[in-house]
This record gives structure tokens, sequence and C-alpha cells, in this order.
């Protein structure tokens, strides 16, 4: 009998540990039960990697796209080795190469990285997480998603969050209609709002739910009030209900490249200024999370912000010679030509 209860009392503990603190941010905004959550999706922890530990490996290979991959990184040495990102690197379906440079190792904690099939497609994805500790209205977490399409090439998407790791599994993730295939949570505040975004991913992408998804309706909205307030509302405005949008599956521009180069004004000074040749000449900022997919039929690259001026990639040159075709996807900044995801095509 005590044995029983034992076992009894370790669930419950496990129960509770895993249930929502809907006193906290972003829970405490979020107008969707714990049943309606579901659980987190399943993420197999592969490693944290440690800028600060010495001990840390540079290189190593994770069981990731169709025939693996190696993942390295390097701090900065001095001025003339300067810090390299996390990157990733692998071969496609047909053995050509594909490069993905995620993001530099800063933080105020470790790194972690996981593997699962996000879209159940039989190919292990990368779940990349790593700590701001970022406090009050601050994202704590930033979470970069590299999947794979069938032909094994890779996409990126890359953000920040409210949600967090918890008991390695990231809060974000989660599988509402239990289909095997993810869900990414999504909050943004902004007109007295709070905004809750629903991506389904699909065949590597993640496509914004706009209608009913289970028993909700998206993007879902809440009063931002002094005390937690979970009740859904109707925003009042069409400014308070333009967010922020990661939908990297469907486009909404698309043109010819005249140049892509770092800022020069100084307020911008990790932003990319991208230039179409429309017909009018169409000017665009990458800022804060973009990322720039180069794909050829050698290989795929793909670079996303580095916090720091553009780098100057050999993936990179000669792009501006007003012959690649361009594809625009999300919006950082709403009614602004901000695209989360840009797509050139050799």
């Amino acid at each position: 009998m005590k044995h029983i209860t034992g076992i009894f009392f370790l669930c419950c503990c496990a129960i509770v540990q895993a249930a929502p603190d809907f006193d906290t941010l972003p829970y405490r905004y979020l107008p969707l039960s714990t049943t309606e959550l579901g659980k987190p999706f399943p993420l197999q922890w592969l490693r944290e990697v440690d800028q600060n530990n010495e001990a840390t490996p540079r290189k190593f290979n994770v069981s990731i796209g169709l025939t693996g991959a190696q993942l390295s990184w390097d701090n900065e040495l001095d001025d003339d080795h300067p810090a390299q990102p996390l990157t990733a690197t692998g071969k496609d379906r047909v053995g050509k190469p594909w490069r993905v440079q995620i993001d530099k190792l800063e933080g105020c904690a470790p790194t972690q990285l996981y593997q699962a099939d996000l879209d159940h497609n039989g190919i292990q994805d990368l779940v990349v997480v790593r700590q701001t500790c970022g406090n009050g209205l601050a994202m704590p977490t930033l979470i970069y998603l590299l999947t794979f399409e069938n032909n094994g090439r890779p996409t990126l998407l890359t953000l920040n969050s409210y949600f967090s790791e918890e008991h390695h599994t990231l809060t974000a993730l989660v599988d509402m209609n239990h289909d095997g295939k993810a869900e990414l949570i999504d909050m943004r505040h902004g007109q007295g709002y709070w905004a809750i975004n629903l991506y389904q991913i699909d065949q590597a992408r993640w496509q914004r739910v706009q209608g009913k998804f289970t028993q909700r309706s998206y993007p879902l909205y809440t009063r931002f009030t002094s005390r937690s307030n979970r009740r859904a509302v109707i925003p009042p405005s069409e400014s308070a209900r333009a967010i922020t949008d990661f939908d990297n599956t469907t486009p909404w521009m698309s043109g010819t490249l005249a140049s892509l180069a770092a800022a020069r004004n100084e307020d911008q000074e990790n932003d990319v200024i991208l230039t179409l040749k429309n017909d009018p000449k169409k000017v665009c900022t990458l800022s804060e999370f973009w990322t720039v997919t180069l794909d050829r039929p050698a290989g795929r690259t793909i670079l996303a912000n580095l916090y720091s001026p553009f780098p100057s990639d050999p993936a990179l040159v000669n792009l501006a010679n007003g012959k690649l075709p361009v594809t625009l996807y999300g919006q950082l900044m709403p009614n602004e030509c901000s695209p989360i995801s840009v797509w050139i095509t050799e």
C-alpha cells in the first residue's frame, strides 16, 4: 500500500509541475484553458551549449535532416577572430550541401538544443532555445525552428517569445488537435490588447491560423489590464488588430532584387535594407528576426539576423544583379515593408 501511495504522490507532483502557472506571463493573459492548450509537443533534448564553458565542444553531430548535420560555433577570440554563429551544415536528398547560420551564442544562460519531427514528415527537425533573462514585459526566450522539406533542404523561423523552456519542453510548442504536428503559440501586445496568434506547420513551413481551429477562432485578443485577464474580446479598432505576422507559407510580395545591404543609419546598425526593382521601386527593412534564404541548384544557404552589421557572406556576393527573383513572407511591423523571411531563388 505504501508503494502504491508513493507512486500516486509522484504522479500528482508530475501533473502539478506540468500545469501552467496562470498567474505569470504569458498565461495570465492567455484565454485558453489547460485542456485547450493540450500538452507541450514532445522534444528530445540533445545537449546544452555554454559559451562560457571552454569544455563545450565547438563542433558536434546531430541526427537532424535526411543524413544528419554538423553544428559548429566559436567564441570571439580577438578583433581578428570574431565570434562564429551557431551554424548547421548538411546535405539534401540528392547530396547538395545546405548551410544555416542560426545566431551568435549570447545570453545569460546556456543555449539548449532539441530535436523533434515537428511536421510529422519523417525528418527530424532542430529546436534551439536561448534565454535572454528579460524581466517584466521583456520577452525572456529566443526560439529558432530549423525544419526540413521532403527534399531535405532546411527552412528557418526565428522569433522571441514569452513562452519559456520547462522540464526540457518548450511551452510555445503544443499539439492542440492531436494530429502529431506541432502548433506554435505567439503573443504580442499593443494598443491596449494582447494578441494571441496560432501557427500550424505543414511541409516544414508555418502558417498563421486565421479562423477556427479546434474550439476557437484565431487570432484571439484579451485586454491588457493591470490584473490578470483571460477573457477573450474583439478589439474595437483595426490598428489594435494589426500584429506581427511570422507566417512563412503565404507570400505577400514578390519582385526582382535590386540591392541587399547593411543600413547606413546608426539607429539601424543591425538592420538590412532590401530594395526591389518593382514599379514603383520598393524599399524594405529587415530588422530583429529576419532570415534570408538563398536557394540555388547547387544548394541552399540561410542567414539569420546575427545582431551585427550585415555579414559579408560569400553566398550573398553578387546578389544585387537585378536578375534574381525575391519572395517576401511575414511582417514585423504592420503596414510597413518589414519582411521576416526573404527567399531569393537563383
